[in-house]
């Protein structure tokens, strides 16, 4: 962009040539007449143009003078609405964050609403993904994910919840049938991970019948097929909780299994701390502290 005179000197002649004298220019702009005259000589100086014709008791624009006057007029008018634009509408802050599908549909996502509500400047985006990568190749602000906490792209971290697993049906599985004995459970269809319920029937003391599973690595999945009264499976308590809550899910066993990894909020290394990652993060710590006081509520069978 060309070299511009400064916003001070065009200000002034501005004023000069619309009101027609030094010193209703200089009462407008709150300064002295004699640093409107310096300013208006620097800018004449500036373009090689004579601006105004100076008489002794008035002030005239010459024709050049008259014409830059419309074009500066118009600009400082642009600058003046998109100045009062950018004061008076908040700035729309954009919030990323990273998770598991699971995780994102059956914990976050329902309770994201209530964030919203709360800061509704916040414009949030969910970048939704099974293979998390690594920290230090995305993009985004803040991270859910489920591990050990040892990520060393982790400029900061914080351990949100331990999960556990439990073995679920839909409501109305095998006419509704409210009893089943652990040994029973894995006589029927099973649903999920081979290995999950490995530990599952070696906390159950049961052998596990390896033919009858069908093996889903996406909860999502799981959870679609136990909607249809597929069969049973063992999934994260974070991600069938609310659905049990709900009465569209039972759960039919209180043998549990402690999951070996945890859920960890995750800052990238090298990622400023912005307000709206700050303001998301205590909003988080206070969701799993609601969602932990519903499980203390909660009473298995």
């Amino acid at each position: 962009m060309a070299q511009l005179p400064s916003l001070q000197m065009l200000k002034s002649f501005e004023a000069v040539s619309r009101l027609g004298s030094f010193t209703q220019a200089a009462a407008e702009l709150h300064v002295s007449h004699s640093a409107i005259s310096q300013q208006i000589k620097a800018l004449e100086a500036y373009l090689g143009r004579q601006l105004l014709q100076r008489q002794t008791k008035k002030v005239t624009v010459s024709e050049d003078g008259r014409l830059y006057a419309i074009q500066i007029r118009d600009a400082l008018k642009t600058l003046e609405d998109a100045t009062f634009q950018l004061k008076t509408n908040p700035r729309q802050a954009e919030l990323v964050i990273a998770t598991l599908p699971s995780f994102a549909a059956h914990w976050l996502a329902p309770r994201l609403m209530d964030f919203r509500q709360l800061y509704p400047q916040i414009h949030l985006k969910l970048l939704v993904d099974l293979a998390v990568g690594d920290l230090s190749e995305q993009q985004f602000d803040v991270a859910i994910r489920m591990g050990n906490g040892d990520w060393r792209a982790a400029a900061q971290k914080e351990l949100l919840f331990y999960d556990e697993l439990w073995v679920v049906a839909a409501t109305d599985f095998q006419q509704g049938r409210l009893y089943f004995s652990d040994q029973q459970i894995i006589e029927t269809p099973v649903i999920s991970s081979l290995e999950t319920w490995n530990w599952w029937c070696e906390k159950a003391d049961v052998a596990f019948p390896e033919q009858s599973l069908l093996q889903v690595n996406d909860s999502n999945v799981v959870i679609e097929m136990l909607r249809r009264g597929l069969g049973v499976a063992l999934e994260r308590k974070s991600v069938v909780f609310d659905l049990v809550q709900q009465g569209i899910l039972k759960r039919i066993s209180n043998t549990v299994v402690a999951y070996p990894w945890a859920y960890w909020s995750v800052i990238p290394e090298g990622q400023t701390l912005q307000p709206e990652t700050s303001l998301f993060l205590d909003w988080l710590k206070q969701q799993v502290q609601i969602y932990e006081n519903d499980l203390g509520c909660d009473t298995a069978l």
